[in-house]
């Protein structure tokens, strides 16, 4: 944007704007000149890297946990899942075992003679 005003004297004030980025040059020149005169005047200001804009940590931070929590979650469920199953693994052993000493008992008790269950009544 560039505004250039005649003011009551026949003096000009002019206004503009530039855009400096990190990284750019920074070193901004300025240079007005008469034609009719045959001067010129030129001006030059130095900007600190400290004083541009630059990339925002809030930015990075947000990017950083767009990609690292959907990572972090698919990690948290395949170790879930695997948990899971290995405790579903350990129970169908358990009850094979199970069943393994149920018939072996059952064997057992068979052949060690017949027994006779007393019931009482009152």
């Amino acid at each position: 944007m560039e505004a250039i005003v005649q003011d009551a004297q026949g003096l000009f004030n002019l206004e503009t704007s530039v855009i400096v980025r990190r990284g750019a040059h920074s070193n901004v020149s300025c240079s007005v000149q008469n034609s009719l005169l045959i001067q010129k005047k030129e001006f030059t200001i130095q900007i600190a890297d400290a004083f541009l804009p630059g990339t925002s940590p809030w930015k990075r931070a947000f990017f950083g946990a767009l990609v690292g929590l959907p990572l972090l979650l698919a990690l948290l469920l395949t170790l879930a899942l695997y948990f899971f199953q290995k405790q579903r693994r350990s129970q169908e052993k358990l009850k094979e075992q199970a069943e393994k000493d149920k018939g072996r008992l059952t064997t057992e008790l068979g052949e060690s003679g017949p027994w006779v269950v007393c019931l009482k009544g009152e």
